[in-house]
């Protein structure tokens, strides 16, 4: 699958299985049709370079750190170094909406909510982990502060809690650690700390949905 210009930082599978999309430094996101032949490219998702007012040079597009699925397969969303969520319509291909971060957060990870179209998380550098609505636009809907380093990876477990990886926790800033989250609540769930020698840039879950894996 051959396209993009610079390294492809993630590729991720529609819940139906028949696309493809993949992610990369280049600041853009390609859909791939794995069903009607090798290598079509069936959206092209990128931004316009940002024009400085006044040096008048040209900055391209952040490079994409991650991608996700809505789990209707109708929607994604991706973020990367512009410090800024894009929400894009599959089926139409154009963007329907972009998410401001605070000015120095960077887009590390994202996860949508397994039942609800219109939820999903976002984590960067800072502190905190979003959840943000399609429908309310203009901030995040909730967050879940914390002595986080660099946020590596997010992961739903259920409806009801997620998980998160990330560089440091309170205790000791040289731990790694991956911390489980009441998604109602907006805290830790009770003794769901799970220190880890090593960072883990990825979580997933078994299909039995009582075990998740870090890497």
């Amino acid at each position: 699958l051959k396209g993009h210009k610079k390294g492809v930082s993630c590729v991720r599978w529609s819940p139906h299985g028949n696309l493809l999309a993949s992610g990369s430094l280049d600041g853009t996101v390609r859909l791939w049709d794995t069903i009607r032949g090798e290598g079509i490219c069936v959206r092209l998702f990128e931004d316009s370079p940002v024009h400085h007012p006044i040096t008048q040079s040209v900055h391209p597009p952040g490079a994409i750190r991650d991608v996700q699925w809505s789990p209707d397969g109708l929607s994604l969303v991706c973020g990367g170094l512009d410090k800024c969520v894009r929400l894009y319509d599959v089926e139409a291909g154009k963007l329907k909406h972009q998410f401001e971060q605070d000015k120095a957060e960077w887009t590390t990870a994202l996860s949508y909510h397994p039942s609800d179209d219109n939820l999903f998380l976002s984590g960067g550098y800072h502190s905190t982990v979003k959840c943000w609505d399609v429908r309310v636009k203009d901030a995040a809907v909730r967050s879940f502060p914390g002595m986080y380093g660099l946020v590596q990876s997010l992961l739903f477990l259920n409806n009801d809690m997620f998980a998160a990886s990330s560089d440091s926790t309170k205790r000791n800033s040289l731990d790694k650690s991956i911390m489980v989250w009441d998604f109602a609540n907006t805290v830790v769930a009770s003794n769901q700390i799970y220190v880890e020698a090593y960072t883990c840039p990825s979580l997933r879950l078994h299909p039995d949905g009582k075990h998740f894996i870090a890497q």
